[in-house]
């Protein structure tokens, strides 16, 4: 804004200038220039600072995932199955779809970026991004909001246990804030680890899913350090 105010004030001088009248000393135009330059100079830094530090996808190469922004890389065993990027593409497209005739989010944003399934023991983990005006103040803020949606709109076929102990978790150096909850239909239960980070205007989301809580660490575990 001051930027914009310093421009108009200049324009505006040598609008009102009178054209008989000896301009501006050189000497001050030339200084009032340098003060707007470097105005603009701290802006376009500031914008590549946070160009710097903005969120970047991971990538997907073969079975492993890669997130750099995070420093974190995923690995499961072979007996994982991977999503394929255009399957996630399709998974997408049909939960924005969804969104869309549910909520009223305006400028909302959802990336999944991985997702791997071990099918015969009901394992599984999804790594996504979102995000969505107005911004997510901060984790706790999200996991709360998380919770009482799930504790509102119950499903009649299963039994969901959710424990609102919000805790935290490291990966990749990065502190995660996450909460645990299980899902039972008849005598057959599933764990589940919800763990999200704010990472400028976007929540990072690790859901894990599996029969045992032992099973769930040995997903959690092969979350890595990237560095």
């Amino acid at each position: 804004m001051k930027l914009f105010i310093s421009v108009l004030t200049l324009l505006f001088l040598f609008g009102c200038s009178p054209q008989e009248e000896t301009p501006v000393a050189n000497e001050e135009v030339v200084e009032v220039t340098e003060e707007i330059n470097e105005e603009i100079n701290e802006e376009i830094n500031e914008v590549k600072k946070d160009a710097d530090v903005s969120f970047r996808l991971g990538i997907l190469n073969g079975n492993t995932y890669v997130n750099e922004s995070l420093n974190i890389t995923v690995t499961l065993p072979k007996d994982f199955e991977v999503v394929s990027t255009e399957q996630m593409e399709e998974l997408m497209e049909a939960s924005l779809a969804e969104i869309d005739e549910n909520d009223s989010l305006e400028n909302y944003e959802l990336f999944y970026e991985y997702m791997a399934f071990d099918y015969e023991n009901y394992n599984n983990i999804i790594i996504l991004a979102e995000t969505a005006q107005p911004i997510v103040l901060n984790e706790s803020i999200y996991l709360n909001s998380m919770i009482q949606n799930i504790k509102n709109s119950p499903d009649e076929t299963s039994t969901v246990e959710i424990d609102e102990n919000i805790y935290q978790r490291d990966f990749g150096g990065n502190t995660f804030h996450c909460f645990d909850m299980s899902s039972t239909i008849s005598d057959f239960t599933l764990v589940q680890t919800v763990c999200v980070l704010k990472y400028d205007s976007k929540i990072f989301n690790i859901t894990t899913t599996a029969q045992t809580k032992e099973s769930l660490e040995d997903i959690l575990s092969s979350i890595e350090n990237l560095n």
